[in-house]
């Protein structure tokens, strides 16, 4: 897929395989930059995402994890009851794994992991924010 200006001008691509519909994604601008919103994370992110897209799901071939201190793998920003499955790995050596700032729903589906140094998984503090990634 190329990405391409208000110009016409081509400023990116991504490769996006035989497996990602056009459902599957959304761009997004916040009036300076693009993103691509995928509902769907099947890729390797060391620095933790953020959740844009409600639902989302950690495919069996994602896997997620930050070593930054007080910060989580996975976070759900304020505004959105989140919803997260996990077929995939999610972990944090450093915090936590999976941290909503509100309420919200996580299946921890067959084949998924979710470690972490000291909640696998918490729902009563305000998330983090590691810089926003896919998700």
């Amino acid at each position: 897929m190329t990405l391409k200006n208000s110009g016409g001008t081509s400023v990116g691509s991504i490769t996006v395989g035989l497996s990602l519909n056009t459902g599957d994604f959304l761009v997004s601008n916040n009036g300076t930059n693009s993103t691509i919103v995928l509902d769907t994370v099947f890729g390797t992110y060391v620095s933790g995402i953020m959740l844009l897209t409600d639902p989302t799901t950690i495919a069996a071939t994602g896997k997620v994890s930050n070593t930054v201190a007080n910060t989580t793998a996975v976070s759900g920003p304020t505004g959105t009851n989140w919803t997260l499955t996990n077929l995939g790995k999610v972990s944090d050596p450093a915090d936590v794994g999976i941290s909503f700032a509100q309420s919200g729903t996580i299946t921890n589906a067959s084949g998924g992991t979710i470690t972490a140094l000291n909640m696998a998984v918490d729902l009563t503090r305000a998330a983090s924010s590691p810089t926003p990634r896919v998700a």
